[in-house]
């Protein structure tokens, strides 16, 4: 729909606004609202086992119902979180990209339902595979059709920073599925838009936000900018702050510069994106003109397959996790995990903030026990093969598809943990959930990468094997009665080499340092060079096949090559040798 053809909802929008005006005027209370700050204390003190460091606040648009600190910023010098103490947003930070996108298309800036290369550089999107155009609520939607896009998202080093532009260009996913057909979460996708929202306002993305998002509502120390050069008070005290894991172990890289900082790098205390939230629960907010924009907004703009359940409301998601209805988003950084919810009914909000990395016990599930209860719904029937839409099939990070499949026996632990509705709308059979969707996939699908892995891992095996086999009758001075030709032991070499580099990688896979710009480069060459010896070292012993003289020395060779073969097939199965796409 068209601008204009939204300003004739003007009318029912208005009569809508009003009504929820005064429904917020008056928030309703939910059970045990009294005693929310009791049953958070008791919910933490039954789970401080886990716990590194905390911030929560339980709030309506105009005071703070509760509002409290737990544990340390570091644990191991005793220094306590305070009011000061500064966390991450982490993904929380996309809501700032749009609500300024909105800004815009209220001021007639921006059709969210145009082709969003009207709005680009010439030529700028070059990894395009459909005609149906990208707009603003696809990005908005996470339904632009992108694959996942890693590489080069954080670094330790502020010297790896890029402009926007230039990241967005450098790591440019390839366009996968049909724009509005899959829910697959983007970062890259929330980053264009920013980019847009950048060239169409005239000002530098985290410039656009401190005046006309922060500034505004009387937030004072919030850092957006990707070295976090915009407030050195936020930068100060973030530096300070220790990471902790999920568990409350210490974290051996606590900070990382996020590079297309619009993502999720704003950092700041607890009563900033409280302020920040509280202002989204203002119909009158002073981000827009109108409060039409303020309930265009929330509108829906995304559903549940084929059902009539709003999944996402111009970026915002609807979380039905939850007894009551939420809106909000989560968010996770090296060193921290926030959430900030949003019960847009009766006016109530939370947000957490911890000091832990990938951490759900006390951004997710304490809202459930304390504030928002727990939700109940039917489970889909299906069980089976799934696979995360949110996954790369192009490129040195197609492996990643391995960590995005869940086998039947996973299904339960998806249905428990989230809301999920199964639908094929868009001819694609998924199941989806907040977040995005999982595609459903057949044995067929999933178990030639899993026979692939399993090739290349037995080849690996052998190599190790064969030349222990060719060291121990070295030493022991039997060489004439080990069977295992100069060629078998070549390639052996070459592929424990790649076994070795393949192993490197798959450690890295478990760290942030995957995403550091052009990590991989260098490596993915390197790669190359060994797919390639490999196959030469193949068609050699091939050739030279009929020469050996013994049964042993020839079952020995058919086994190294095979094995040879396998690991050269894992590197360009996964696409390990494209340097160009590190």
């Amino acid at each position: 729909m068209n601008r204009n053809g939204k300003r004739r909802q003007s009318g029912f929008a208005l009569l809508l606004a009003l009504l929820c005006a005064f429904s917020c005027a008056v928030p309703a209370l939910a059970a045990g609202e009294g005693d929310v700050g009791a049953q958070i204390e008791a919910y933490v003190q039954k789970h401080e086992d886990t716990l590194a460091g905390m911030a929560v606040s339980v709030f309506d648009a105009e005071s703070v119902e509760y509002e409290n600190y737990f544990g340390f910023a570091d644990r191991e010098t005793g220094v306590a979180v305070t009011e000061d103490t500064v966390f991450d947003w982490g993904s929380i930070t996309k809501l700032t990209v749009w609500i300024g996108v909105m800004q815009l298309w209220e001021q007639g800036k921006l059709d969210l339902e145009a082709d969003i290369r009207d709005y680009l550089p010439e030529g700028f999107l070059t990894r395009l595979k459909y005609d149906e155009p990208v707009t603003m609520s696809h990005l908005m939607n996470h339904q632009g059709g992108f694959e996942d896009a890693v590489m080069g998202m954080d670094t330790p080093e502020g010297r790896d920073i890029l402009p926007l532009e230039d990241y967005l260009y450098r790591y440019q996913p390839a366009q996968v599925y049909e724009p509005g057909t899959v829910t697959a979460y983007s970062n890259w996708s929330a980053v264009l838009a920013a980019y847009i929202v950048e060239r169409v306002s005239g000002e530098p993305f985290y410039q656009y936000v401190q005046n006309h998002l922060f500034q505004p509502i009387g937030i004072e120390h919030a850092a957006l900018n990707s070295d976090l050069s915009d407030d050195p008070w936020v930068k100060e005290r973030r530096m300070a702050l220790r990471g902790y894991d999920k568990k409350g172990d210490p974290l051996r890289v606590s900070f990382e510069y996020i590079v297309p900082y619009p993502a999720g790098m704003c950092a700041s205390p607890l009563r900033e994106l409280r302020r920040f939230a509280q202002e989204l629960l203002k119909p009158d907010t002073v981000w827009f003109q109108s409060p039409v924009t303020y309930y265009e907004m929330f509108s829906p703009t995304a559903f549940y397959s084929d059902t009539d359940l709003a999944l996402n409301s111009h970026g915002f998601w609807h979380i039905r996790c939850y007894a009551t209805p939420v809106v909000g988003h989560g968010g996770n950084t090296s060193g921290c995990s926030s959430n900030l919810l949003l019960d847009l009914e009766s006016g109530r909000g939370m947000v957490v903030m911890v000091n832990q990395q990938t951490e759900s016990v006390f951004t997710h599930i304490m809202a459930q026990q304390t504030v928002f209860g727990i939700g109940k719904w039917e489970k889909p029937a299906y069980r089976g093969w799934l696979e995360s839409a949110r996954t790369t099939y192009r490129g040195i990070m197609k492996v990643y598809q391995i960590v995005c499949i869940a086998p039947p026996s996973a299904n339960e632990t998806l249905y428990e943990s989230d809301f999920c509705v199964r639908g094929g709308s868009g001819g694609v059979d998924r199941i989806c959930s907040c977040y995005g969707d999982y595609l459903v996939k057949t044995p067929g699908d999933v178990l030639p990468m899993y026979a692939m892995l399993g090739w290349g891992v037995l080849g690996i095996l052998f190599a190790v094997a064969a030349l222990l086999w060719k060291l121990i009758a070295f030493l022991l001075k039997r060489r004439e009665k080990c069977p295992v030709d100069g060629l078998a032991v070549a390639a052996s070499a070459l592929s424990l080499a790649a076994g070795g580099m393949i192993l490197g990688y798959a450690t890295s896979l478990l760290s942030l340092s995957m995403w550091r710009p052009g990590s991989y480069r260098l490596w993915s060459v390197g790669m190359l060079v060994l797919m390639c010896a490999l196959a030469a070292v193949c068609v050699w012993g091939v050739l030279s096949f009929r020469k050996l003289k013994t049964k042993g020395r020839k079952a020995l060779r058919v086994i190294a090559l095979a094995a040879a073969v396998g690991v050269a097939a894992n590197i360009a199965y996964w696409n390990l040798f494209m340097f160009w796409t590190a």
